[in-house]
């Protein structure tokens, strides 16, 4: 794959992980109900950013990540999109739903299993990057 295009699908990982980050964060502290899970999904992004971070460093030092990465960074990145479509959805106000929305926000709206599925599958893309990162410094 062409350098630029991988550069781009990192950076876009890394953009969009500081943005559900953000909006998981808002929407816990908005939340009365909102699961111990969400304390890890939050490392969990954290972590995933990390290593975006790091791959984009090793793409601007000139190493060329696999095409199977960069795939995995292109799924990786929708999963994100999805998530944060996900949570800014159900974070909307607008009209007279403003205190229908108001009241539905006091009550944590995802399924715990929801958000251990969210985790499971940055775990996995968490663990990708990780070996990307350990063969590449060999």
């Amino acid at each position: 794959m062409e350098a630029v295009g991988a550069v781009s699908v990192v950076l876009g990982i890394v953009d969009i992980s500081v943005k559900v980050i953000r909006a998981t964060q808002a929407y816990v502290q908005s939340a009365k109900r909102a699961p111990q899970a969400t304390e890890q999904l939050t490392r969990e992004l954290s972590a995933v950013f990390r290593l975006g971070e790091e791959l984009l460093n090793l793409e601007k030092q000139g190493v060329q990540l696999s095409r199977d990465v960069v795939k995995i960074c292109e799924s990786c990145q929708m999963t994100l999109e999805s998530m944060l479509t996900t949570i800014q959805d159900k974070s909307k106000s607008s009209g007279q739903a403003k205190l229908i929305n108001f009241r539905q926000r006091l009550k944590w709206p995802f399924k715990e299993q929801k958000i251990l599925e969210w985790i499971a599958e940055l775990e996995r893309y968490k663990s990708t990057f990780s070996l990307e990162l350990q063969m590449q410094s060999m």
